[in-house]
């Protein structure tokens, strides 16, 4: 009899009995209580084990690899044994690489202008000196520039990485001048 004839009352005799033959069939044990789980998957591991169906398994005698990274949380120490297991990192991980890599890059190219600069300047007429003061600006509103956009990376990192000791600090370009010893090049850059 199709779904649509049957009426309210035979389609729940008709599912009261398909409960009753499911319950019924072999393998088919429904669990009433924690303790009948509890049984009931000690019984199928059981079987198993009779069976062979641990045999050979992969790893059989030797050490299970229980190792524990003592800097990594307890919550944490499944995941990060997942990704390690799977060769993977934290996103956070790449982004931080990417990041130093880039105020690494930053400071070398500060670094060669500088350098440029100074030996330039060491040789420059009155009048190259004078064109070169006049790029002074430009140099400094784009390291500027490219620091401000490194800063937003920075803060929006140091929220991801879960240890506050890999926090990175923000740039400031005075301080990026002053560490390559070109704290003169604000002076009259206006």
């Amino acid at each position: 009899m199709s779904q649509e004839k049957q009426n309210p009352t035979e389609k729940a005799a008709e599912h009261k009995a398909e409960e009753t033959q499911s319950t019924k069939a072999p393998g088919k044990t429904q669990p009433k209580s924690m303790q009948h789980w509890q049984d009931l998957v000690s019984g199928r591991i059981e079987d198993a084990m009779q069976q062979g169906a641990f045999d050979n398994l992969p790893g059989h005698g030797k050490p299970l690899k229980l190792r524990r990274n003592p800097y990594t949380p307890e919550e944490q120490q499944m995941a990060f044994n997942l990704l390690e297991d799977n060769n993977l990192t934290p996103g956070w991980i790449g982004d931080r690489q990417k990041v130093q890599n880039d105020i690494v890059a930053l400071r070398s190219q500060m670094a060669q202008t500088v350098t440029q600069q100074q030996r330039s300047w060491a040789n420059a007429s009155a009048h190259e000196r004078s064109e070169m003061q006049l790029e002074r600006p430009y140099h400094l509103r784009r390291w500027q520039s490219t620091i401000d956009a490194l800063n937003k990376r920075i803060k929006s990192l140091n929220l991801q990485q879960p240890y506050t000791h890999l926090e990175i600090l923000v740039l400031k370009l005075d301080e990026e001048l002053a560490r390559l010893g070109a704290d003169w090049l604000t002076e009259n850059a206006g």
